[in-house]
């Protein structure tokens, strides 16, 4: 009989002694998501260049700071808005050189997807590193701004 008190005692001890580890291994894995910053996708396929990240924030919330930001710099003559439809939360602005298409999904419970789009610009005299540079500098940009404002830390992943 003693002896089976005596296991059943240290399978107590081992049982309570593995919480800790339990306990500090479930915290770890519930802090990833707020340590790792959302990632950019930003790839280029035939016709244009693509950004898009999932964002821990609600999609109209989103979509209210893309169009804020774009009145901003229309207002400071740096684009134009040419198409705006917030039932489908997507926006399409200009800066004279090329055209970007915004959209904000709803991707869950505060979450969104915000995908630009921006297309390739036509001007044959520009050298291919100017043109990349200015391409990526459009959808990209237009990703870190909309992080920035939400305060989210947002890190680019080229495909």
């Amino acid at each position: 009989m003693r002896k089976e008190i005596y296991e059943t005692k240290k399978g107590i001890g081992l049982r309570l002694m593995s919480l800790p580890v339990v306990f500090l291994t479930v915290m770890s894995l519930m802090a990833c998501p707020i340590i790792i910053p959302p990632a950019v996708h930003y790839y280029e396929t035939r016709d244009a260049y693509v950004a898009s990240v999932t964002l821990k924030v609600d999609a109209e919330k989103v979509y209210s700071e893309v169009v804020s930001l774009a009145e901003q710099r229309q207002k400071e003559g740096k684009i134009k808005i040419t198409n705006e439809a917030k039932q489908i939360l997507f926006l399409e602005a200009t800066d004279g050189a090329q055209t970007a298409g915004i959209k904000v999904n709803k991707a869950g419970k505060g979450l969104s997807h915000l995908v630009i789009t921006s297309d390739i610009p036509k001007d044959k005299g520009m050298s291919k590193k100017l043109q990349k540079d200015r391409e990526q500098e459009l959808a990209v940009r237009i990703v870190r701004d909309v992080c920035q404002a939400l305060n989210q830390n947002c890190t680019l992943v080229e495909q």
